[in-house]
This record gives C-alpha cells, structure tokens and sequence, in this order.
C-alpha cells in the first residue's frame, strides 16, 4: 500500500515600508503589500483586526492597504492556517496631533506685545526730540521671535519706514529715533518726521514663524519755540544760531579752512564739515540741453533736480563746472554775435542762470564747489565738448584775442604751454589775460556767497604746478574764498598739489579698492581731500559699491565724496545710492561723532586692507566693515568704558547698545541682516571734543621721511621769500 504525504503549505507578507505618515485631516496612510502562498489548500486570504478581510487571492503584488493610527497588524491566512503577518505603524505629519479621529493641526499659541515706551499717557513729541521706545513680548511656545518696529504719518497712505528689526527671544526690545529730517520706506518714499501737527504711528510687530501680532502708538508731533540757541538752522537764520534775528555769523561769514584740523572745510558759521554729494557736466543755466555722451543725445539741464533731490535725502554737496562750451541750447560764459565767441562781452542768461542754481543750493543747504575751468573742452575728439567746438579755440572767436593755442596742431590745447602759460598768466597778457578776466568775473558773482568754495579747473591734466600755484595765488588775491586743485590724471599717482591751493581733489580712483588706498595715500598731508572719481568703473559701479566709497572717504579722514554720475542725465535716478548717503550724513547727525578731531588708523582693526577706522585714542574709534562677519579691534592704548553701537549704513537702523572695557583687543560681531556694517565706539567718561593740534598730531603720524621732506621744503620756501623780498 503506497500512502501520500500531504505538501507542505507556506506563505509570505511583506510590505514596502515599516511606516507611513497620516496627512493632516487624515486618519490613515497607505502602504503597499506583496504575498505568497505555496502549496494552497484554498484561496488565502489577508486581514486586519478584527476579522476584516482587506483582500483575497494566493499572491498580490504590490496592494495598497490603508494603515489607521498609530499602528496595524496584516495577517496572511490559509484554510484557518496563519502562514505570515506583517506590523506597519502609522504617525502624524508634523505640526498636526491626533485628536482621537484626525491628525489635525496643532495650536499655536500666539505671542502677546504690549508698548512700555512712550507711556499710553502721552501723546505728543516735540520737533527734533529723541523719541525712546520699548515693547515686552511674551511668548509661551517660541524662543525666536522677529520683532520689528515701524513709523508712519497718518493719512500719508503708504508703507511703513522700518526703524528697528531684530531676531530675539522674548522679553524687551528697545531703541530711539530723532523726530527730524525724513525716513524711507521699503518703496523707498520719504516719510517726514517733522511735520508740526500731524499724527504719527509707532507700531511694534512681533512673528512667530505662524502669527504676526502687533500693536500701536500714536502721538502729534508739537513744535519748538525758535531760539538763536537750538542748535537748528530755523527762523531766518543764515546758519545754525546765526544770522537773521541772530548775531551775527563768524567773521568772514564765508566757507574756509577749519583751522583745528585743516583737512576739513567749516562752514560760514565754524561748524567743520563732512561734504557728501554728487558732480555732473550740465548747463549752468536753466533749460538749456547738452549732448555729452552720445548714448543719452540731449538732455534737459539736471542741476535742479540734483540740488531737490540732494535735499530730500539729507546730502550737502554739489560741485558744478562753470567750462562748458556753447552747445545745442547750452548757452557759454561769454556772449556769442553771429556765432562766433565775443571775449569781451558776458552771456547775462548764463551768469543769472548760474546764480539761480546758487541761490536754489543756499535755499537747501548745499554747498557748492565752482569748478572755474573745465580741460574737458581743451581736448580732441569731434564732440561738441571738445577742443573743436571751445570758445577758447581762436576758430570759434569773432576775433584773434591771442592767437591760436594749439602750437603743435594735434587738435587739442591741454598741454602746458598751449591753455596753460604762466608767463601770460602772470603778466596779464594773451590768454592769460582771459584767463584772469573769467576769473574776476566768477568772483564778482559769487564771492558774497556764504555756501561756495573754489576749484581751478576740473582734469587739468595738462597743467603744470607753476601754472596752477600762479592762479590760485591770483584767485587768494581777490578772496579769501578757499580753492582747490584738480589737476590729476584718472591713472596717476599725483600725491602734490601747488603751495598755494588749499586742497587737493582726485579722479585716480576707479574701483572700491582704489578709493580705499588713495584716501590712505592722502591721509597724513594736513590739507583737504577728497576722491571724485568719474572713471567708467565708478560709473558703472552698484548702489552698494558707491555707499562703501562714501564710507571709506568719511573713515578715510578726506573732507568728502562726490563722485561722477550719469543717473541724472538718463532720468533713472538711482534712489538708493541717493539713501544710502544721506544715511551717512545722519549718522554724523545723529551720533555728533567728532570727525574733525580724529585720525585715520586702520591698523587697529583686522583685515584693515578692506576695513576702516577713523579714531580718537581713548575717546571715540568709528570703524567701517566692508563685509567681515566678525572684526577685533585693538584697544590696548585705550582705558576705561566704551559704548558700542552697530549701524547698518544701506537700513539707517541702530542695534541696541552695550559696553566694553579698553585695555585689550576686543571681538565685534555683524549685525543682523547687514551687508557692511559700522561700528561706533564712544567712551562713557564724555571727554570733551576739543581738536588736537592737527600739526602735531600729524608729525606723529607721518613717516620720518616725509615729515623731513616737508620740512626741508618749507626751509627752502622760506630762505626763496627772504631773498625776494628781505627780512
């Protein structure tokens, strides 16, 4: 007898993935299933707690199951065998919990902010008073919260201006801010902070990363009694405190050096200046058009706008070339008959037009540099602003008033010995005598002006220091007006200027860098510098370059910056770079740092090849980071206790403050959101700012090699005085 033995029957369930994650509003997830029965005694089955049949059939592949929270069981059965079961647990996505049927979202507990300062009681400010603000946030669920505070003028009907921001845990957050000048908003309109009468907003926002909360104050803005002793230009002052129903402004009543530290320009009053602002090449009368550049064809004189738009965000400086040739509608300094240039006679819409845009500065607060000649006329090239189309070109004169100054006919006059003779110069004769004449004529006009100083010419780079010591000697004979030299190639070193200028401006530099080692160069020389550069790569450089070449001058010790522009020919006036310098003039404001009484020393903070300090030891440091993350600054000649101050110069926004001890090298870090960064460091003992003896500090700063160079040049000088005119 044969007996049979029965096979063996076995199975396999096997899922694709241990888990799965519940979506929320969900109660489930699914996850695919594969199985296998070998030698079936019936049709397998699959199921899940209880007794629930989810599929049937010997083998699946890949079946989807749905997995319920928070775990389920799948068995494989056989004719009431169990062959295989498989566990798959199943959570919640997160930010949702499970709520006995759903994974739903879980509750997020929103902040609370309430304003501490200024009291609810209180609602009014007065015109140029520091409003101080603080809010407390609480917050039971989040240790990072972004807390931002903002200001506005009811009924203005646009965005807020950001004045504070910070990431901070919850507690106390606090700052300042001065109801004066303007604010810009994140589309960059202006926002006033000095409009008497009117209702302001402060708002505090705080945001957890799910809810913004926020809360806000509002006061009416009052104003102050008009004083000759508010320290604010106001009434009918001619200056700050002076003038008008005043006393009368510093003697003089004129711009001239700041005898303290004779770097630095003061102003009619005495006040030392930092001057920040633009150059162009434009009509010097209204109206008119000029075609400079053929890319832009003709364009509408932009002075105007340059000196509205400098007064809207903050910005003192203008500097205006008085040597422009007669083109299109651009009318010339001298008067032309039939077509041709009359030596003789005056162009009066140009000299009133010229004194309008004077007039236009003194009434927004500029300063304005005259550039008397312009060497831009004097050169080649077929353009109506070149030497072919100059009223100094003998071919464009009713008569032969000297001849024709391009002796060696390479169609141009920018060579000494051609515009540049000081022999005519000196005995009033040739073009010399021209010469003298236009600059009589640019001191008549403007020499009662208390908001004007001088340059010779603009890229003089033809002329020589006889030539340029024989004018400003000339021009110091009519006025005590100061005058400056620009007679430097974009490309050369020209670290000279002639004895009897007071000043020094330069076009060398054409990159971020070059600003920054030329202000170096420059530093230590006693006199007044400054970096205006109109290179193509000045030019063409970002908004963010242009605010790092405006710190670099102020942190470099030159008097300004003022840099070229085409913004203003091709009506594309670029906002932020206009910002960014008036927040530079702020900070000065706002802070009272005593520019005039410090030094540059960039060796006492790191990688000073990029970064900047501008110092008082023991008493103030002002250090400009172009990018660094984190700088040291090194203390070790300094004492006491020091507040610090971050400011982000593109926002216009302040940190909080804190201290550090002197005495050792400190470790700053950058603050949040800043690009580039300064660092403002003032001593709690309050010294006062007295200037120190610019001469003497200077000896200790300059090489001994070129303080024995002066020296020797001023021995020399003055034994050449004694044998021209004795003892």
């Amino acid at each position: 007898m044969t007996v049979e033995t029965q096979p063996v029957m076995s199975g396999t369930l096997t899922s694709s993935a241990p888990s799965c994650t519940i979506v929320s509003g969900s109660s489930s997830c699914n996850v695919n299933f594969t199985w296998t029965t070998t030698n079936p005694q019936a049709v397998s089955t699959v199921t899940k707690p209880t007794n629930v049949n989810v599929a049937n059939g010997n083998t699946g592949t890949n079946v989807s199951f749905a997995v319920k929270y928070n775990s389920e069981t799948f068995y494989l059965y056989n004719n009431s065998q169990l062959l295989a079961q498989s566990t798959i647990t199943a959570n919640c996505v997160s930010g949702t919990v499970w709520n006995g049927s759903i994974c739903a979202l879980s509750q997020n507990i929103s902040p609370t902010v309430s304003i501490t300062s200024p009291a609810s009681n209180v609602t009014s400010f007065s015109l140029n008073s520091t409003l101080n603000f603080s809010g407390t946030i609480s917050d039971p669920d989040s240790s990072s919260l972004v807390v931002s505070w903002y200001i506005d003028r009811m009924g203005d009907n646009i965005e807020s201006a950001l004045i504070k921001e910070s990431t901070q845990t919850p507690g106390v957050s606090s700052g300042s801010i001065t109801m004066s000048g303007t604010k810009i908003n994140t589309d960059t309109q202006n926002i006033s902070l000095q409009d008497v009468g009117a209702t302001y907003n402060l708002t505090i926002k705080v945001f957890d990363s799910v809810n913004v909360i926020e809360t806000t104050r509002s006061f009416v803005l009052v104003g102050v009694t008009a004083t000759c002793s508010d320290g604010i230009k106001n009434q009918n002052e001619v200056d700050t405190d002076c003038g008008g129903n005043c006393a009368a402004c510093a003697a003089g009543g004129k711009i001239s050096i700041y005898p303290n530290n004779p770097r630095y320009f003061q102003s009619a009053s005495g006040t030392p200046m930092f001057l920040l602002g633009y150059y162009n090449w434009a009509c010097v009368h209204p109206d008119g058009t000029i075609d400079h550049f053929e890319p832009y064809g003709y364009m509408t004189s932009t002075y105007a706008n340059m000196i509205q738009k400098s007064q809207d965000y903050g910005l003192n400086y203008i500097r205006i070339s008085l040597g422009i040739n007669k083109i299109n509608t651009c009318r010339a300094a001298f008067a032309y008959v039939s077509g041709k240039a009359d030596l003789d006679q005056w162009d009066t819409v140009y000299w009133n037009g010229f004194k309008y845009y004077l007039d236009l500065a003194k009434q927004k607060g500029l300063i304005v540099h005259i550039t008397i000649f312009d060497a831009v006329d004097f050169r080649g090239g077929s353009e109506d602003y070149r030497w072919v189309n100059s009223y100094w070109n003998v071919d464009n004169q009713k008569q032969s008033y000297y001849g024709d100054l391009d002796i060696n006919n390479n169609g141009y006059a920018d060579q000494a010995g051609e515009f540049y003779r000081v022999s005519d110069f000196n005995n009033n004769v040739g073009v010399g005598k021209y010469q003298r004449k236009f600059i009589d004529k640019v001191i008549q006009e403007t020499g009662n002006y208390d908001n004007v100083f001088y340059e010779i010419g603009n890229e003089l780079l033809g002329s020589t220091t006889e030539w340029n010591y024989a004018v400003a000697s000339y021009i110091k004979s009519k006025t005590d007006i100061p005058i400056t030299e620009n007679s430097c190639d974009k490309k050369s070193g020209c670290l000279a200027k002639a004895s009897s200028t007071d000043g020094l401006t330069k076009h060398t530099p054409d990159t971020m860098s070059e600003v920054k080692t030329s202000v170096g160069e420059l530093s230590g020389l006693g006199y007044p510098f400054m970096q205006d550069p109109d290179g193509s790569g000045i030019m063409a450089a970002s908004s963010n370059d242009l605010r790092a070449a405006a710190w670099y001058s102020f942190t470099g010790g030159a008097f300004g910056w003022g840099g070229f522009t085409e913004d203003f020919w091709i009506n594309n006036v670029r906002t932020d770079v206009l910002r960014y310098y008036g927040n530079l003039i702020k900070f000065i404001e706002q802070t009272g740092a005593p520019f005039w009484d410090m030094f540059p020393n960039h060796n006492l903070v790191s990688n000073s090849g990029v970064n900047s300090v501008l110092s008082k030891t023991n008493n103030y440091y002002l250090v400009y980071v172009k990018s660094d993350s984190q700088i040291t600054l090194n203390l070790a000649q300094a004492s006491g206790t020091f507040t610090v101050k971050l400011y982000n110069p593109a926002t216009g926004v302040f940190t909080d403050s804190s201290n550090v001890q002197g005495g050792s090298t400190i470790t700053i870090n950058k603050p949040l959101g800043a690009t580039d960064w300064v660092l403002h460091l003032k001593s709690t003992a309050n010294a006062t700012n007295t200037p120190w003896n610019t001469f003497a500090e200077i000896n200790k700063r300059v090489s001994s090699n070129l303080a024995n160079a002066l020296t020797a040049f001023w021995s020399a000088f003055g034994a050449f005085l004694v044998g021209v005119f004795g003892d």
